[in-house]
């Protein structure tokens, strides 16, 4: 009898034990998924595949930090449509519009994400507003009314309005991430589907926030009149996309035919020399480097080998201490199937070759190293060479170096890209093919200063579409010439292997079905078992 009075407590006291396991199971799972739900938990603790619940050291200190040294602080509103149903008469297969659709969302959850982190981190600098504009329509009409983008949303299109007072910056939804759309098939062939390549998003917003940070529009203007490509040029091989970043970094852009206007005027701050083909005039080349010496002016020289024209671009930029080679990286032989045209080491593979290092101590390269890398078309590229006794006053530096080890061309398993010249010895010499260079100016206060890149296809948009880093190293060039070292480019995160597959949203209810309610009742009746099993 005594045995049973004893027994009974015991039995109260186990099943209080299984309840109280059981309960903070439950406690630490839901507290675990409330967590996690959190914009502090996710920016402290990112495994997400694009990394979009932190910001980068470069947005945090020359963004949020520029913020809170000007005490300013910024108005980010997005405008976010529902995808609309597939039309037949568009033109896209359905399956087309479906996986279109499904970017576009993905997109608008990215970039809330990432606004909300802005705004966490910011402390409070960075005020964020999403509209949904097929239910909130009376407060869309007001903020688009507001911000003067009646007619943008009219379309309508998903954007993201970057403001501070009365000056505003205006982003695409398709302006966050990188989309991969395959080319059309040819008649009978199955057309591919679209994929979001990359979230690019801070980088973007990060731009824009940096832009209302800083006053002023510098000024570039295009040298044309030598078969120049025009900066309208559309197209794999046009300057769109490059000409698209400048304007997006805050800068006016015009052309300027020195044949025709005889002296670069005083608004220009910056002059473009883009793979002229056909030689400059004594009196343009005069006036240029009167102007470069006497009136601190500023030049941005990209010119690549071509094997038809050859122009010297030297006496513009020789004064910095800078030239560019006559002759390509790479050594040219013919091509051994008898059509006669050179090609790089008879080897069509070989196409693009890798910067493999840049300065680490230069504003326009410091952000740009560790695992990023800028590529060059390899049959474009010429070396720009640096003086090794610099006159005095004169400042010059190296910006990007290449070698024949990074060159890409035949594959090696174990070795990776290899590269085998003509003569079958492998060269080890290195190459720069980007440098900058300044001197001081009498009676100036401003420094005279030039960017020259031995390379032309590095400005074309299949080049900017396909790398980044390109885009950046080209942004950063001409923010450095402009004295906006404070504009430096935030550039795109690095994709990381990191990715889960996607999951459809009907496995993701059975995962959490099974965390939250199959877990824990497996518990609940491993408890119970034991409970009953100690009380025979």
């Amino acid at each position: 009898m005594s045995s049973m009075k004893n027994s009974a407590p015991r039995r109260i006291f186990t099943a209080l034990h299984v309840a109280f396991a059981v309960a903070l199971v439950l406690v630490l799972l839901g507290g675990t998924n409330l967590l996690a739900r959190k914009s502090i938990f996710r920016a402290r603790f990112d495994l997400s595949p694009q990394a979009i619940f932190t910001l980068s050291r470069q947005t945090q200190e020359k963004v949020l930090g520029l913020l809170k040294k000007k005490d300013m602080s910024v108005q980010v509103e997005a405008f976010f449509f529902h995808p609309r149903p597939w039309n037949p008469a568009g033109g896209r297969s359905r399956a087309f519009h479906q996986a279109l659709a499904s970017i576009r969302l993905q997109l608008q959850d990215y970039t809330r994400r990432l606004l909300g982190v802005y705004q966490v981190e910011s402390g409070g600098r960075v005020h964020v507003r999403v509209y949904d504009c097929d239910r909130e329509i009376q407060d869309t009409k007001a903020a688009a009314a507001r911000l003067h983008i009646e007619r943008r949303l009219a379309s309508p299109v998903d954007l993201v309005v970057v403001s501070s007072g009365k000056r505003k910056e205006i982003l695409t939804l398709w302006d966050m991430g990188l989309v991969r759309i395959p080319q059309v098939p040819i008649a009978g062939g199955t057309q591919g589907l679209p994929h979001l390549d990359s979230f690019t998003g801070e980088a973007a917003l990060s731009t824009r926030i940096r832009a209302l940070c800083v006053t002023g529009t510098p000024r570039v203007l295009f040298l044309v009149g030598h078969d120049e490509p025009p900066p309208d040029s559309t197209g794999p091989r046009g300057l769109a996309l490059f000409k698209r970043a400048l304007l997006q970094e805050g800068f006016k852009l015009g052309i300027l035919d020195l044949r025709k206007k005889g002296k670069v005027p005083p608004s220009c701050d910056i002059l473009a020399v883009i793979q002229p083909q056909r030689a400059l005039t004594p009196e343009e080349v005069s006036e240029i480097r009167d102007w470069l010496t006497t009136r601190g002016g500023r030049i941005f020289v990209a010119q690549g080998w071509h094997r038809v024209y050859s122009v010297d671009l030297n006496p513009l930029i020789g004064p910095f201490g800078i030239t560019l080679g006559t002759n390509p990286v790479f050594t040219a032989v013919v091509d051994p199937s008898g059509t006669g045209r050179p090609v790089v080491t008879g080897d069509e593979k070989c196409r693009f070759l890798m910067i493999s290092y840049l300065n680490p101590s230069h504003p326009i390269t410091k952000d740009l190293g560790g695992a990023r890398r800028m590529w060059l078309q390899l049959a474009d590229a010429l070396p720009v060479r640096v003086a090794a006794s610099l006159p005095e006053g004169v400042e010059a530096v190296p910006l990007a170096t290449t070698n024949p080890l990074c060159w890409e061309g035949r594959v090696d398993p174990l070795r990776g890209p290899i590269y085998v010249p003509p003569a079958g010895v492998f060269p080890t010499e290195r190459f720069h093919v980007a440098a900058a260079g300044q001197y001081a100016v009498p009676g100036k206060k401003k420094k005279a200063r030039c960017v020259v890149l031995g390379s032309s296809e590095a400005l074309l948009s299949y080049m900017l579409d396909r790398y980044q880093v390109n885009r950046d190293f080209l942004v950063n060039a001409f923010d450095w010439l402009a004295d906006r070292t404070e504009m430096v480019s935030v550039a795109a995160r690095e994709r990381k292997s990191r990715t889960l597959p996607p999951i459809s949203p009907q496995r993701a209810s059975r995962l959490k079905f099974v965390a939250l309610l199959v877990f824990p009742g497996l518990v609940l009746l491993f408890g119970l078992a034991v409970f009953f099993l100690r009380r025979r």
